[in-house]
């Protein structure tokens, strides 16, 4: 009887500590994941950002040589 208690308290540890593993892997990796997902979300809106303002001083510098050149062979 008394190994059949202890085989009983060895199999309700073994049953907690998978189950406390469990937990903290998950809890690992939702944290993982989401660090992932803020990461990616961030690098595409640096990238938005940046393609937005690479495209405005790309326009600007266009229009600008374009009003010289148009200023220059009208003088």
């Amino acid at each position: 009887m008394y190994g059949g208690s202890a085989r009983s308290s060895t199999e309700a540890l073994h049953e907690a500590l998978h189950e406390a593993l469990h937990e903290a892997l998950h809890e690992a990796l939702h944290t993982e994941a989401l660090h992932e997902a803020l990461h990616e979300a961030l690098h595409e809106a640096l990238h938005e950002a940046l393609h937005e303002a690479l495209h405005e001083a790309l326009h600007e510098a266009l229009h600008e040589a374009l009003h010289e050149d148009l200023h220059k062979a009208f003088i």
